[in-house]
């Protein structure tokens, strides 16, 4: 299984771990498409809005950083003129998205750091937005091995999301990039306690009509990191289990020769 810790390099684990563990292969937004959706959420214009999907479409993401970057500098510039104040930090997030897209991360815990300030003096501390870019800012700490840093992101972000979120399916994948960082640091009684709240959180959530294919998945991602920790605790009957449900859903959803499915199997 790709979440399985195994003897080799170290940088290949941790590469392993922060593609599975926390949160999939794609920054916040979890995967490409939510990417789309946060462009359209947060641009300025109808034309805005169709510039930035064709052109994550066509992967242009040197352009867009240029866009985002003139924004950027524009909005904090003029901080209190028209939307500005409330845009500056959501397109610093989303400069910030864009560059990890594109495989250039350097600066970009910066500007992630930089989006929360923003956000928060724009929005308050306990917004949502705020905890969108303590969740990125977690992932991007998590993949550089720095996991104390991350573990109090995350945490961050889980206070904000506890407010308003209990339920949500949100919460529930903060809790597992908790656990990661838990995991990482061998605290696994921790780990496991994050864990069995998250699948409780998503289990709860199975009824909601709202529940697409991502959510699914996302269960399933906590459902094998969850079997996963099961094992290194030598309980193999529940470990077996969690497996099981999570191919299930996989399954249900990918095709059998989905790589997701091949590591379940394993």
């Amino acid at each position: 299984m790709e979440q399985v810790l195994s003897e080799r390099s170290e940088h290949e684990s941790t590469r392993q771990e922060a593609r599975r563990f926390a949160q999939g292969k794609k920054p916040f937004f979890s995967y490409l498409s939510s990417t789309t959706e946060s462009f359209v959420k947060t641009g300025s214009s109808f034309d805005l809005h169709t510039m930035f999907l064709f052109m994550i479409q066509m992967k242009e993401f040197r352009a867009m950083m240029i866009e985002l970057s003139v924004q950027l500098t524009s909005q904090k510039a003029h901080l209190n003129r028209g939307n500005n104040k409330y845009l500056a930090g959501i397109t610093a997030h989303n400069l910030a998205v864009v560059q990890v897209l594109a495989g250039e991360t350097q600066g970009v815990i910066e500007l992630f750091q930089e989006a929360i300030s923003l956000k928060e003096a724009a929005f308050g501390s306990h917004h949502f937005e705020v905890a969108l870019s303590w969740d990125e800012l977690g992932i991007q700490l998590f993949a550089n091995s720095r996991f104390e840093e991350a573990l109090e992101a995350f945490r961050a972000a889980k206070m904000v999301r506890s407010k308003s979120e209990t339920t949500h399916l949100s919460l529930s994948m903060c809790l597992n990039n908790i656990a990661a960082c838990d995991f990482q640091m061998k605290n696994h009684q921790a780990a496991f306690m994050s864990l069995k709240e998250a699948l409780a959180i998503q289990q709860n959530s199975v009824g909601s009509s709202a529940k697409g294919d991502l959510d699914l998945l996302q269960t399933a991602t906590v459902m094998s990191n969850f079997g996963y920790l099961n094992l290194c605790l030598r309980m193999y009957d529940e470990a077996r289990t969690l497996f099981e449900e999570a191919l299930l859903i996989q399954q249900s959803v990918l095709d059998d020769n989905h790589r997701a499915v091949r590591d379940t199997l394993r």
